[in-house]
């Protein structure tokens, strides 16, 4: 889980570069506001967006993980006969 947050940072500073580089071109005004507010706003939203997430996906399969130890003690609670 770890490399794959690694690699959404990454690539989150890599899209926001490209933005800074894209605003610059196209006009120098364009180019600062984007450079102060706007990547890093896209960087920050983004690498939030991939946290959140990466951390859904890791309750998922812990959920998941639980519901299947919680099935094996059901099935070996199953086999007691009881004398009522």
């Amino acid at each position: 889980m770890k490399s794959l947050y690694a690699l959404s940072i990454l690539s989150a500073g890599l899209i926001a570069f490209l933005f800074v580089l894209v605003a610059f071109n196209a006009s120098m005004l364009l180019g600062i506001l984007v450079l102060f507010i706007g990547a890093p706003l896209l960087f920050l939203l983004s690498v939030i967006y991939s946290r959140v997430l990466l951390e859904t996906i890791l309750v998922i399969f812990r959920i998941a993980d639980q519901m299947t130890s919680i099935g094996e003690k059901l099935e070996i609670r199953d086999n007691i006969r009881w004398n009522v």
